[in-house]
């Protein structure tokens, strides 16, 4: 599964170079259709967030033990769910790497919209999303380990979510940048916050100028079309969220070049729930200047 939200960006190939020496705004216009671009960008952020499986309806994380693990409303169980529910609804069978769900009452267990009794999670080309009422959940592994993600689509954190503050929109957050291929196919070795160590295949890095001083970033795969960056600057901790923010951005062309938009960076999951596990920015890609672009700090997890 991935959790993160791809840019829109129809134009991809466009690139405005209004720099300063502290690389902070400058006075220049903005055009209306750059404008528009970003807040496009950000209205679906918005969307995708506060959709019912968005982030904000994450109501539980729990990782399984071999042997049985019953879930349901009950303190006793394994899984404990949130909600009006029945005690115990099933369980979930870990054994080695093969993982499956057991209906024990008969309850409207659903995948798909069908019933379930007994169903097969693991070994899947897809994660197996099954519901009941306003609760779903699957199977995702992480770290070499088995776990259940649960969602609620009436979490008070969805029904009360505002907005999330953000520096203002400029061309100046918007940067060329050239990609470095490594010699040999690389990985890097990725922390996430539950200090799980998970290897990725890096594409190379971007090198791009920032504040009179050539900077980069090392880039994971982010599908067929796009780079995905995770990064922290002088403002993570302080003014931006202190686990660093993600970003994606457009392939290099032909003659290696695309571009940056820290207009778009954004806050990781693990800013909105607990029940997260976020990767963090690998020491390469902490970079020693304040990059006021893109979201701010909105989160307490």
């Amino acid at each position: 599964m991935r959790p993160h939200l791809r840019s829109p960006f129809s134009i991809i190939y466009l690139f405005l170079f209004f720099f300063s020496s502290c690389q902070e705004p400058t006075s220049a216009p903005i055009e209306e259709a750059y404008l528009a671009e970003v807040e496009a960008w950000r209205s679906t952020r918005i969307e995708n967030l506060t959709s019912p499986t968005g982030w904000l309806t994450l109501s539980g994380l729990f990782w399984l033990k071999e042997g049985d693990n019953f879930f349901g409303g009950a303190e006793e169980n394994e899984l404990v769910f949130p909600g009006d529910i029945p005690d115990r609804m099933g369980k979930i069978v870990l054994q080695q790497d093969s993982v499956w769900l057991e209906n024990l009452d008969g309850l409207p267990i659903t995948a798909g919209g069908n019933a379930v009794t007994t169903l097969g999670l693991s070994s899947q080309a897809a994660p197996v999303i099954l519901e009941y009422e306003s609760l779903s959940w699957f199977l995702l592994k992480r770290g070499g380990k088995y776990g259940i993600r649960l969602r609620d689509s009436l979490h008070e954190a969805r029904a009360h979510f505002s907005t999330i503050e953000h520096f203002p929109v400029h061309p100046d957050g918007r940067v060329s940048a050239r990609l470095v291929k490594s010699d040999t196919p690389d990985t890097l070795l990725m922390k996430n916050v539950l200090d799980m160590e998970i290897p990725y295949p890096t594409e190379g890095k971007l090198v791009f100028e920032w504040a009179g001083q050539e900077r980069s970033i090392s880039v994971l795969d982010g599908g067929e079309e796009e780079y995905f960056l995770i990064f922290a600057d002088e403002t993570t901790g302080t003014e931006t969220y202190p686990a660093g923010r993600y970003l994606y951005t457009p392939k290099a062309d032909k003659d290696g070049m695309t571009y940056i938009d820290f207009n778009t960076a954004y806050n990781p999951p693990c800013a909105f729930t607990e029940f997260a596990t976020c990767l963090l920015p690998p020491p390469e890609n902490r970079i020693a200047a304040a990059i006021r672009f893109g979201e701010k700090d909105c989160g307490e997890h």
